[in-house]
């Protein structure tokens, strides 16, 4: 009889545990939205051609190319000592939800040739629904990159941002 009542008292004990782990439950109360992303980079300069420091073309071996949504590709032949090259561009975000710039990659790294810069475009930039960041990509050459060519790649990575 006693170790019947022993039994009992652990049969209930353990009935009390997988009840209590049972009924554990967590509400949860949340609203989940949903957009689309659609970011574009274009160029905003002349029909893909680099320009000069006074804003003038540059020959036709020296071009800008968009292999992919979020690249530019530049490539300077025969570079001149002392010229600037630019090349204007812009991001535009033609979805529903706002997005950020994440990161913003030259490759390959400027060096004692050529310096590259992005500006009017930051990382963590944010770009509303409709709206357009424009910037610009600037190739300085020194005396050591005179004659020489050169490629020159910008990524830029977007990724979706809520308030």
């Amino acid at each position: 009889m006693g170790v019947l009542l022993v039994v009992l008292v652990v049969a209930l004990g353990l009935m009390g545990v997988g009840y209590a782990k049972w009924s554990d439950a967590v509400d949860i109360s949340a609203t989940a939205t949903s957009g689309i992303g659609n970011d574009t980079l274009m160029m905003t300069g002349r029909d893909g051609h680099l320009e000069e420091e006074a804003r003038y073309w540059v020959s036709n071996t020296s071009r800008v190319l968009l292999p992919d949504p979020d690249r530019i590709v530049i490539h300077i032949a025969n570079a001149v000592s002392g010229a600037s090259y630019y090349c204007d561009f812009s991001i535009q975000n033609g979805g529903t939800i706002p997005t950020q710039i994440q990161s913003i990659s030259i490759f390959p790294s400027p060096s004692n040739e050529f310096a590259v810069n992005v500006s009017g475009v930051a990382k963590g930039d944010v770009i509303d629904p409709g709206q357009s960041v424009a910037g610009t990509v600037s190739i300085s050459v020194s005396d050591q990159g005179k004659g020489l060519d050169y490629d020159a790649w910008v990524t830029f990575v977007t990724v979706f941002w809520n308030q």
